[in-house]
């Protein structure tokens, strides 16, 4: 008898368990999704209710985390609000790279980029150099020398940046 409850209450507790996975995550890819649509002040209404529910739940150095705070990051980039945006990106940087390369490698590269260009925006020119390159050295490690990934920073090192200064 006592068995069969035991396994019941572990069935209920697995259950909730990926009710309240599949709640967040919805909630976390609309916010998303909402973002990239600049729709940022519904995204951060989702991505809130998510990190709040996560962050209640999970571990402070979960992955799922990360990646909430990647997005509430870019909702407020898309806002100006530079600091908000900056502190979010490093808390995510700052998970993933607690986590096995593999788990990190091919995604710290473009939270690097978005740092860099938060600090161009705010004239921080030395640590968006840093970031920049923290970023490129990123994209070869995960992708190869001469890759798309690589490429992607042409437009932020020399001989293009003369020209990019000047188009600013």
């Amino acid at each position: 008898m006592h068995t069969g409850l035991f396994k019941s209450f572990v069935r209920h507790e697995s259950m909730q368990r990926q009710r309240f996975d599949s709640v967040c995550s919805l909630l976390n890819m609309a916010g998303n999704n909402l973002s990239m649509r600049n729709r940022t002040k519904e995204a951060r209404e989702m991505l809130l209710q998510c990190r709040d529910i996560w962050e209640r739940k999970l571990p402070p150095d979960h992955k799922f985390l990360a990646i909430n705070y990647n997005y509430m990051a870019n909702t407020y980039s898309s806002d100006n609000l530079w600091d908000e945006s900056m502190e979010l990106y490093q808390k995510a940087v700052n998970i993933r790279l607690a986590l096995p390369e593999a788990e990190w490698i091919k995604l710290v590269h473009a939270q690097y980029l978005n740092m860099a260009g938060i600090y161009v925006r705010t004239d921080r020119l030395d640590e968006a150099w840093k970031y920049t390159m923290l970023g490129r050295e990123n994209a070869k490690k995960a992708f190869g020398e001469g890759t798309l990934f690589d490429a992607m920073y042409a437009t932020h090192l020399p001989p293009h940046l003369p020209l990019v200064n000047e188009l600013c």
